[in-house]
């Protein structure tokens, strides 16, 4: 980000990385820094309506990881209006659902979140492969919420599956091209 920045990069650059960069500290559970990050994000993303959609739900969970319900209900409640308002990716409808879900699961509905994480796992998994990491996070968020009111047995398939997608990625990781040939 901070490279983009002194290259002069346009604002959707910029916003994307923030994007990128915001997901990486939820990733760290670093909330604060997640939320002015998004937020640098939402600004810089202008009128692009998919950014703008994404980052906003993205900022929701970092709300809800600082405690701020109701914040990351406002988060959600634009998110969604961006949606309805939008053509946006599959996967900006599918950060929107997720953080929904959340959201209810979090709140006492778990019935009425699961059929949003079942589309949020459907969506991603045909527009982001085998190996999404949106499935992944939803399957390991509704299982969590699952497990927590008691329902073990109805986790565990989530939890199986997050889990072999989590190993099959670990054993495919990225290689640089230089990578086992010989100097």
């Amino acid at each position: 980000v901070e490279l983009l920045s002194k290259a002069g990069s346009d604002s959707r650059s910029l916003a994307a990385a923030s994007l990128s960069l915001g997901e990486c500290l939820l990733d760290l559970d670093r909330w604060s820094d997640a939320e002015l990050t998004l937020g640098r994000a939402i600004t810089l993303s202008g009128g692009d309506a998919d950014l703008r959609t994404r980052a906003h739900a993205k900022r929701a969970f970092a709300y809800w990881g600082l405690g701020n319900m109701q914040a990351m209900d406002e988060g959600l409640v634009t998110a969604e209006a961006l949606l309805a308002k939008s053509d946006v990716s599959a996967q900006a409808r599918a950060s929107v659902l997720l953080a929904r879900a959340a959201w209810l699961a979090d709140n006492g509905r778990l019935d009425q979140s699961l059929p949003l994480f079942d589309e949020v796992i459907r969506t991603s998994l045909s527009t982001e492969g085998a190996l999404s990491r949106t499935a992944m996070q939803a399957r390991t968020t509704m299982a969590s919420r699952m497990v927590f009111a008691h329902r073990v047995e109805a986790a565990k398939p989530h939890l199986a599956a997050a889990l072999a997608a989590m190993r099959s990625s670990a054993s495919s990781s990225w290689r640089p091209s230089w990578a086992g040939r010989s100097p």
